[in-house]
């Protein structure tokens, strides 16, 4: 029975992918291992590509003009994940029987054969980010945050290749076209919050909820699982339940800062969390085996798709107003070139600038005289109540609150656009 693992990342996570690679090989047998790189290759790294190494944009079934928008309109996460049940359709194609997925941020510790044997009975294994009802204040740890994200981690996600999930790959594909967006307001986070609904499009009992303490352990539920080291590598065990200690099958290291995991205190990479013991020597672990890859070979690399063909970056707040416009039904040739369409209209009107992320990326707490301004704003709002009354108060702000989103800023780029409906 053919059986196949692949992950899913851009050039510079190459180093994190092997580190898979190698641990699939230590603790399962014949399963196959495939890199799908969501990137493009330049002509001297294209001995990158192998057997295993395979460009996303030439073997799964997207057109190239699809491939342009999905990759101009998603951030670099958003398009990864946009690309998962496409490549669960490739291998699925290849008469792969049972497929599991992980993110390149999986660590394995122990075997876990037994997941593909579980594909057996189920046709499709899923681990939820938390296995115990909150016990803990919500200050610690908020579980209502997994209604915005998903019940499901789809760091993690396996299948058996029947015709149920084939066609819910077919219609995850669909969705993934146009909605892989991480937009709350909207109740979406990228591939994720889709599989809520695989327990009702799957036939009754075909779903497996893995409650595998040892599964998917990760920063989300550090709270409820106690992480030991052993010598035949790490255990865990619940936090609110008498049982016993099991091997840790994966440990999902994501949110850190992998610069910092390389270093001599790789513990750092991850200041918010609570450091036990246990997750120290976890953090070392995968230090250790990220610089066995050549992890910090590959992290230089640059994302094919985070700039236009001049070297301008492209910012979020574009990706998300030319999403807008492909919604609309307005499309653009050459998304990626400072001669085409889209470009020049950005342009125009003062929409292009050298360091996006600054200012996408800033904390309150990084914009100076933050408090001040807020009082200013402040002031003028109050202004405002007083001059319109509560009631049309209300229906200002909840203009201003759609009015503001990202996507609803193309009123900016051309006079053409102003009817466009405010979402």
């Amino acid at each position: 029975m053919k059986r196949a693992l692949f992950t899913i990342c851009a050039k510079n996570y190459l180093g994190l992918s092997m580190a898979l690679k190698n641990a699939v090989a230590k603790y399962a047998s014949d399963v196959d291992f495939y890199i799908f790189v969501a990137d493009e290759f330049e002509e001297n790294q294209e001995s990158a590509l192998s057997d295993h190494v395979l460009s996303s944009k030439s073997v799964l079934a997207i057109p190239d003009e699809k491939w342009e928008s999905m990759s101009f309109k998603y951030s670099l996460v958003e398009f990864c994940t946009a690309l998962k049940p496409f490549a669960f359709r490739y291998l699925m194609e290849k008469e792969y029987e049972k497929i599991i997925y992980c993110d390149p941020d999986i660590f394995f510790f122990s075997n876990f054969d037994f997941i593909y044997d579980d594909l057996d009975t189920f046709q499709a294994v899923l681990t939820p980010h938390e296995i115990h009802p909150q016990r803990i204040p919500s200050s610690v740890c908020r579980d209502y945050e997994a209604l915005r994200s998903g019940v499901y981690n789809l760091g993690f996600a396996a299948f058996r290749n029947t015709k149920a999930t084939q066609e819910v790959m077919d219609w995850w594909g669909k969705r993934l076209e146009d909605y892989a967006v991480s937009e709350v307001t909207d109740g979406l986070f990228t591939d994720q919050k889709w599989m809520d609904f695989l327990p009702a499009l799957l036939p009754d009992g075909a779903l497996k909820v893995s409650k595998h303490p040892g599964m998917n352990c990760a920063p989300w539920n550090y709270h409820e699982r106690e992480i030991t080291e052993t010598k035949d590598g790490f255990a865990v065990k619940s936090k609110f339940e008498d049982t016993a200690a099991v091997p840790l099958v994966f440990f999902h290291c994501a949110g850190y800062d992998y610069r910092k995991l390389l270093s001599d205190n790789p513990q750092s990479a991850y200041l918010i969390t609570e450091i036990t013991p246990g997750i120290r020597s976890l953090l070392d672990a995968c230090s250790e085996r990220l610089k066995a890859s050549d992890f910090d070979l590959y992290l230089p690399l640059s994302y094919s798709y985070a700039v236009y063909d001049n070297g301008d970056p492209i910012s979020y707040f574009q990706r998300r107003m030319y999403r807008r416009l492909n919604n609309e039904g307005y499309t653009y040739a050459r998304l990626f070139s400072a001669q085409g369409e889209l470009y020049r209209l950005l342009k125009t009107n003062l929409l292009i600038y050298k360091e996006p992320h600054l200012a996408e990326k800033a904390q309150p707490s990084q914009i100076n005289g933050f408090e001040s301004k807020i009082r200013f704003i402040d002031f003028g709002v109050l202004v405002i109540k007083k001059m319109f009354g509560s009631y049309r108060y209300v229906l200002f702000c909840k203009l201003l609150n759609k009015y503001f989103r990202y996507e609803n800023q193309v009123r900016l780029l051309d006079k053409s656009f102003k009817n466009i409906r405010i979402k």
